[in-house]
């Protein structure tokens, strides 16, 4: 139920927004990988940015 949410959520994120984004990619990629999609769970955490 979270992936298609959390997936619309990422995709309406602006620039400003790249905290949410982030913590909504890292929130995919573990609901991917809790649901055994490891491929997806990876490419969503690799797309999620490194904040400083």
């Amino acid at each position: 139920m979270a992936i298609p949410l959390l997936i619309e959520a990422t995709g309406t994120y602006g620039d400003d927004m790249a905290r949410s984004r982030t913590l909504s990619l890292i929130l995919l990629a573990m609901s991917h990988l809790v649901d055994g999609d490891v491929d997806h769970g990876v490419d969503a955490g690799f797309r999620a940015p490194c904040l400083r």
